[in-house]
């Protein structure tokens, strides 16, 4: 499916999509194409956008809390041993 700014991506995506999200997804979809047929670099691709898109989802989160709320694990994720 090809798509432009302001488009939805695939029949089940709720939030229209900016031109800049497109062009990261564009981008993880061509990395991840990279790292199936064996490129040896693609992880070291990756790994920056996937950091960057994962700090964007985090400041979006902590726009809508309130002042000094942090993001802490559920305590499942706290179990030990």
């Amino acid at each position: 499916m090809e798509v432009a700014g302001n488009e939805f991506i695939g029949s089940s995506c709720l939030l229209l999509c900016s031109a800049a999200t497109i062009k990261r997804v564009s981008d993880v979809t061509r990395i991840l194409e990279a790292a199936q047929n064996g490129d040896p670099t693609a992880a070291e691709q990756l790994l920056p956008l996937v950091y960057e898109e994962l700090r964007r989802l985090a400041a979006h989160k902590m726009a809508n809390e309130a002042a000094g709320q942090t993001l802490q694990p559920p305590r499942w994720c706290m179990k030990r041993g």
